[in-house]
Protein backbone atom coordinates (compact mmCIF):
# COMPACT_ATOMS: atom_id res chain seq x y z
CA UNK A 1 0.00 0.00 0.00
CA UNK A 2 1.31 3.17 -1.14
CA UNK A 3 2.03 5.71 2.12
CA UNK A 4 0.29 8.78 2.67
CA UNK A 5 2.14 11.82 1.22
CA UNK A 6 0.21 14.86 3.07
CA UNK A 7 -1.55 15.26 5.92
CA UNK A 8 -5.68 15.52 5.77
CA UNK A 9 -4.32 19.31 7.91
CA UNK A 10 -2.11 19.93 5.05
CA UNK A 11 -4.34 19.59 2.32
CA UNK A 12 -7.14 21.34 3.70
CA UNK A 13 -4.46 23.93 4.42
CA UNK A 14 -3.54 24.26 0.96
CA UNK A 15 -6.71 24.38 -0.03
CA UNK A 16 -8.08 27.50 2.06
CA UNK A 17 -5.04 29.18 0.79
CA UNK A 18 -6.26 28.10 -2.70
CA UNK A 19 -9.38 29.74 -1.71
CA UNK A 20 -7.89 33.03 -0.21
CA UNK A 21 -6.31 33.51 -3.32
CA UNK A 22 -9.38 33.25 -4.79
CA UNK A 23 -8.53 30.20 -6.95
CA UNK A 24 -11.05 27.09 -7.19
CA UNK A 25 -9.88 24.31 -5.54
CA UNK A 26 -9.38 21.30 -7.74
CA UNK A 27 -7.47 17.92 -7.63
CA UNK A 28 -5.09 19.56 -9.74
CA UNK A 29 -4.74 22.84 -7.84
CA UNK A 30 -4.36 20.79 -4.88
CA UNK A 31 -1.32 18.83 -6.24
CA UNK A 32 0.27 21.88 -7.48
CA UNK A 33 0.19 23.73 -4.30
CA UNK A 34 1.43 21.03 -2.20
CA UNK A 35 3.84 19.62 -4.86
CA UNK A 36 2.57 16.16 -4.94
CA UNK A 37 -0.49 13.58 -3.75
CA UNK A 38 -2.72 11.55 -5.16
CA UNK A 39 -5.43 13.93 -7.28
CA UNK A 40 -8.51 11.58 -5.83
CA UNK A 41 -7.15 11.43 -1.87
CA UNK A 42 -6.64 15.03 -2.04
CA UNK A 43 -9.80 16.04 -3.34
CA UNK A 44 -11.80 13.54 -1.07
CA UNK A 45 -10.27 15.20 2.16
CA UNK A 46 -11.14 18.59 0.47
CA UNK A 47 -15.24 17.18 0.12
CA UNK A 48 -15.22 15.79 3.54
CA UNK A 49 -13.49 19.21 4.96
CA UNK A 50 -16.27 21.34 3.64
CA UNK A 51 -18.66 18.55 4.05
CA UNK A 52 -18.00 19.07 7.83
CA UNK A 53 -18.47 22.98 7.69
CA UNK A 54 -21.56 23.05 5.60
CA UNK A 55 -23.20 20.66 8.61
CA UNK A 56 -25.54 22.26 11.13
CA UNK A 57 -24.73 22.96 14.09
CA UNK A 58 -26.05 20.09 16.97
CA UNK A 59 -29.40 22.04 18.61
CA UNK A 60 -28.64 22.71 21.69
CA UNK A 61 -31.46 23.08 24.88
CA UNK A 62 -32.81 25.88 26.27
CA UNK A 63 -31.19 27.52 29.43
CA UNK A 64 -33.48 27.33 32.37
CA UNK A 65 -35.61 30.82 32.90
CA UNK A 66 -33.50 31.98 35.97
CA UNK A 67 -29.93 31.41 33.89
CA UNK A 68 -31.36 33.20 31.27
CA UNK A 69 -32.90 36.41 32.97
CA UNK A 70 -29.13 36.09 34.93
CA UNK A 71 -27.51 36.09 31.08
CA UNK A 72 -29.76 39.01 29.65
CA UNK A 73 -28.79 41.04 32.55
CA UNK A 74 -25.50 40.74 32.44
CA UNK A 75 -25.86 41.60 28.66
CA UNK A 76 -27.80 44.33 29.23
CA UNK A 77 -25.07 45.70 31.46
CA UNK A 78 -22.20 44.95 29.12
CA UNK A 79 -24.12 46.82 26.34
CA UNK A 80 -24.74 49.70 29.03
CA UNK A 81 -20.98 49.39 30.07
CA UNK A 82 -20.03 49.60 26.07
CA UNK A 83 -22.31 51.99 24.61
CA UNK A 84 -20.72 54.70 27.83
CA UNK A 85 -17.03 53.36 26.75
CA UNK A 86 -18.16 53.94 23.01
CA UNK A 87 -19.55 57.64 23.83
CA UNK A 88 -16.34 57.72 26.19
CA UNK A 89 -13.97 56.99 23.79
CA UNK A 90 -15.79 58.73 20.87
CA UNK A 91 -15.63 62.22 22.97
CA UNK A 92 -11.68 61.43 23.76
CA UNK A 93 -11.23 61.23 19.70
CA UNK A 94 -13.40 64.47 19.90
CA UNK A 95 -11.28 66.25 21.69
CA UNK A 96 -8.06 64.68 20.21
CA UNK A 97 -9.31 65.67 17.12
CA UNK A 98 -10.27 69.27 17.92
CA UNK A 99 -6.51 69.91 19.84
CA UNK A 100 -4.82 68.41 16.98
CA UNK A 101 -7.42 70.79 14.81
CA UNK A 102 -6.02 74.10 16.37
CA UNK A 103 -2.48 73.23 16.96
CA UNK A 104 -2.75 72.60 12.90
CA UNK A 105 -4.47 75.89 12.50
CA UNK A 106 -2.12 78.04 14.72
CA UNK A 107 1.12 76.63 13.15
CA UNK A 108 -0.88 77.06 9.59
CA UNK A 109 -1.46 81.00 10.83
CA UNK A 110 2.61 81.21 12.38
CA UNK A 111 3.66 79.79 8.80
CA UNK A 112 1.44 82.44 7.17
CA UNK A 113 2.62 85.17 9.43
CA UNK A 114 6.00 84.42 8.92
CA UNK A 115 5.80 84.39 5.09
CA UNK A 116 4.16 87.81 5.10
CA UNK A 117 6.82 88.63 7.04
CA UNK A 118 9.17 87.50 4.76
CA UNK A 119 7.25 89.05 1.62
CA UNK A 120 7.04 92.33 3.16
CA UNK A 121 11.17 92.38 3.75
CA UNK A 122 11.28 91.06 0.18
CA UNK A 123 8.78 93.77 -1.28
CA UNK A 124 10.52 96.42 0.70
CA UNK A 125 14.43 95.47 -0.29
CA UNK A 126 13.26 95.23 -4.67
CA UNK A 127 11.21 98.79 -4.16
CA UNK A 128 14.28 99.88 -2.23
CA UNK A 129 16.54 98.66 -4.82
CA UNK A 130 14.50 99.82 -7.65
CA UNK A 131 14.67 103.35 -6.22
CA UNK A 132 18.15 102.97 -6.33
CA UNK A 133 18.32 101.89 -9.49
CA UNK A 134 15.94 104.47 -11.05
CA UNK A 135 18.80 107.06 -8.94
CA UNK A 136 21.96 105.70 -11.08
CA UNK A 137 19.67 105.88 -14.22
CA UNK A 138 19.03 109.36 -13.52
CA UNK A 139 22.27 110.40 -12.88
CA UNK A 140 24.18 108.27 -15.72
CA UNK A 141 21.36 110.56 -17.74
CA UNK A 142 22.74 113.85 -16.15
CA UNK A 143 26.49 113.08 -16.79
CA UNK A 144 25.87 112.00 -20.44
CA UNK A 145 24.01 115.29 -21.08
CA UNK A 146 27.13 117.02 -19.38
CA UNK A 147 29.59 114.76 -20.89
CA UNK A 148 27.75 115.66 -24.42
CA UNK A 149 27.72 119.55 -23.55
CA UNK A 150 31.44 119.40 -22.36
CA UNK A 151 32.38 117.74 -25.56
CA UNK A 152 30.15 120.39 -27.89
CA UNK A 153 32.09 123.09 -25.83
CA UNK A 154 35.47 121.09 -26.45
CA UNK A 155 34.60 121.16 -30.29
CA UNK A 156 33.66 124.39 -30.59
CA UNK A 157 37.00 125.84 -28.76
CA UNK A 158 39.02 123.43 -31.32
CA UNK A 159 37.29 125.48 -34.04
CA UNK A 160 37.94 128.77 -32.38
CA UNK A 161 41.75 128.04 -31.64
CA UNK A 162 41.75 126.51 -35.83
CA UNK A 163 40.79 129.74 -36.80
CA UNK A 164 42.92 131.81 -34.07
CA UNK A 165 46.24 129.74 -35.31
CA UNK A 166 45.08 130.32 -39.28
CA UNK A 167 44.57 134.31 -38.39
CA UNK A 168 48.19 133.74 -36.88
CA UNK A 169 49.38 131.99 -40.03
CA UNK A 170 47.88 134.60 -41.69
CA UNK A 171 48.94 137.61 -39.74
CA UNK A 172 52.68 136.21 -39.40
CA UNK A 173 52.96 135.93 -43.42
CA UNK A 174 51.89 139.23 -44.13
CA UNK A 175 54.39 140.53 -41.26
CA UNK A 176 57.17 138.67 -43.09
CA UNK A 177 56.00 140.13 -46.66
CA UNK A 178 56.18 143.70 -44.70
CA UNK A 179 59.54 142.77 -43.00
CA UNK A 180 61.26 141.38 -46.69
CA UNK A 181 59.81 144.96 -48.10
CA UNK A 182 60.74 146.90 -45.38
CA UNK A 183 64.48 145.59 -45.21
CA UNK A 184 65.92 147.63 -48.58
CA UNK A 185 64.70 150.80 -46.99
CA UNK A 186 65.97 150.19 -43.35
CA UNK A 187 69.10 149.43 -45.00
CA UNK A 188 68.98 152.62 -47.13
CA UNK A 189 68.19 154.24 -44.19
CA UNK A 190 71.14 153.08 -42.42
CA UNK A 191 74.27 154.28 -45.41
CA UNK A 192 75.93 157.79 -44.27
CA UNK A 193 75.67 160.97 -46.05
CA UNK A 194 78.84 160.27 -48.18
CA UNK A 195 77.88 156.88 -48.99
CA UNK A 196 74.75 158.59 -50.47
CA UNK A 197 76.38 161.11 -52.40
CA UNK A 198 78.80 158.20 -53.99
CA UNK A 199 76.59 156.26 -54.89
CA UNK A 200 75.10 156.57 -58.18
CA UNK A 201 71.87 157.57 -58.07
Amino acid sequence: MRPVEYSSAQIIAAGQALQAAGKRVTSFALRQSLGGGNPRRLKAVWDEHLASQTQAPAQLPDLPPEIAEQVTAINARQAEQLNALAKQLSASALTLVEQRTAEAVRRMQQAREQMDAELEDATRALDESLAALNDAEAKAQRLQAELETAQQRLHEQELAMAKQEGELSAMNTKYGELIASLSPRVAKSKRTPQEQASRPS
